[in-house]
């Protein structure tokens, strides 16, 4: 006689002289999962099901995003003019981060709020995707004098619509992202 224990129960007794049923019990041996390793591969087979409507929902979401932020260029920003002829200055760029209180500190004037905690956990190795923006906008002065002299054109100022509407949408996917990553934890 032969036993086959599966989850800690008797799962097939079989007599040995049977060739048949000896076949059968090697098979069910053979083919024997356990319970939480089926419950990770259905998972994955309802993931990988569900990923072309997930990628879609995330392609939808961003194309609204630029539907609804088209009307800006992100270019060109110039200082005001007032009727004096003399510029207005343009606010002081800031670019920091504001995890706690879930806010992004653009410059002196434009402050992004509302911003998940959820949003904040999606990494770009040791920091979030929304903080690697931040940083890779900031101005920086290059060290080399005639670098400085001759090719740092770059102001903030004529990305900062680009920049906003960036850090909208990497929101958006960072959250979309981190719900998809935790659905695949359960």
């Amino acid at each position: 006689t032969a036993v086959l224990i599966q989850n800690g129960d008797e799962s097939l007794r079989i007599d040995m002289e049977n060739d048949d049923e000896l076949d059968k019990l090697i098979n069910q041996f053979l083919d024997y999962e356990r319970a939480e390793i089926k419950d990770f591969r259905q998972a994955i087979n309802t993931f990988s099901q569900d990923l072309p409507t997930i990628l879609n929902t995330l392609r939808n979401l961003i194309d609204s995003q630029d539907t609804l932020n088209s009307d800006t260029s992100g270019k060109g920003l110039k200082p005001i003019v007032t009727n004096s002829g003399k510029p207005i200055p343009l606010p002081k760029v800031k670019l920091k981060a504001d995890k706690i209180n879930g806010k992004i500190i653009i410059d002196e004037i434009t402050i992004l709020e509302n911003i998940p905690p959820l949003a904040w956990e999606y990494k770009l190795g040791n920091r979030s995707a929304l903080e690697w923006i931040l940083d890779q906008y900031k101005e920086k002065k290059p060290k080399d004098k005639t670098i400085a002299e001759k090719f740092n054109n770059y102001r903030f100022a004529d990305y900062k619509e680009q920049v906003i509407d960036l850090l909208t949408r990497v929101t958006t996917v960072s959250i979309e992202t981190m719900k998809i990553i935790n659905q695949m934890n359960l």
